[in-house]
């Protein structure tokens, strides 16, 4: 949670500012660098460990928390490739897919509804098809297309609600 609001935050302050669009072009290829980087160096000592645990037969996995050296270099690794990588596709989706067709203008105008409403859509879906004999692969596909299509059309209804698409 900590995470989420200081992104959100920080998103705030960004869009404020105009860092998004005045981010430098080399700062999405610094941050890939590191993301490559910080996953060679560092999230291979913590799969190497997890390995290690597992081929041992361990209860516990080192990576994964415990309060272990090998869980302090998976979080390490975990924030530089986020943030590395959250840079490169600002700067890479800003210089190649920079406009926006009107669909796309709509799935824009509706994430945020999305955003809060996905949840209980994704739980319920899932729970409808539990007793679904199919491949999960499968039942993961036409879930998602389903989902996704009730998440757009009711955020869209839902932002019809007068007053409403002030708010979200």
């Amino acid at each position: 949670l900590p995470q989420y609001l200081g992104f959100f935050i920080l998103g705030t302050v960004a869009f404020r500012r105009d860092w998004l669009r005045r981010l430098p072009g080399s700062m999405g290829a610094v941050g890939f660098i590191a993301a490559l980087v910080a996953t060679a160096a560092l999230f291979s000592v913590a799969f190497l460990s997890f390995l290690k645990a597992l081929e041992s037969g361990a209860a516990q996995f080192p990576p994964f928390g415990f309060g272990t050296w090998q869980s302090a270099v998976y979080a390490l690794w975990d924030s530089i490739f986020a943030v590395g990588m959250v840079l490169a596709a600002i700067t890479f989706f800003r210089r190649f897919l920079g406009g926006q067709s009107s669909f796309g203008g709509f799935l824009s105008d509706q994430s945020y509804a999305v955003y809060i409403i996905h949840i209980p859509i994704i739980v319920f879906l899932a729970y409808a098809l539990r007793g679904v004999a199919q491949p999960p692969l499968f039942k993961f596909s036409v879930a998602s297309l389903i989902v996704l299509t009730i998440c757009f059309v009711a955020a869209w209804v839902i932002r019809k609600i007068p007053g409403v698409s002030k708010v979200i």
